[in-house]
């Protein structure tokens, strides 16, 4: 018999000394969470402040490459408003040929084959042969 209430002090006693070690557990995990946002907030700041460096770059790279195209222009013995028009019309087709990749794109991004596959899914089983055969 006194083995039986041995037994249930130290269930008892286990029970007991697991409530403070699950509130342990509880504060790390809330140390660990505080941690990884601190940590994701810095690596956020550094990569926002390299974003802000490397298009301050790509902007004088975009500045002295066309100095040098004006320059090259110039060297075929045209004027300076002649080299400026040549480089805006470079331009211009760049423009007009990202404005064509940026509406081929847009027009892919709703996946319009799948969403063609999911409305024949969707109808009756009849209606899928109908539309099945017209396609055909």
């Amino acid at each position: 018999m006194e083995q039986n209430n041995n037994k249930k002090v130290n269930l008892g006693e286990a029970i007991l000394s697991l409530i403070p070690s699950s509130f342990k557990w509880l504060d790390d995990i809330k140390q660990l969470i505080s941690a990884e946002a601190r940590l994701a907030f810095e690596s956020i700041n550094i990569l926002f402040f390299i974003y802000i460096f490397l298009g301050i770059l790509l902007i004088s790279i975009w500045i002295v490459s066309s100095i040098m195209i004006v320059i090259a222009i110039m060297s075929l013995k045209l004027n300076l408003l002649s080299a400026l028009g040549v480089l805006s019309i470079i331009y211009l087709t760049l423009i007009l040929i990202m404005l064509r990749l940026k509406k081929v794109i847009a027009k892919n991004i709703f996946f319009p084959a799948t969403r063609r596959q999911l409305a024949m899914s969707n109808l009756p089983e009849e209606s899928n042969h109908e539309h099945a055969k017209k396609e055909s």
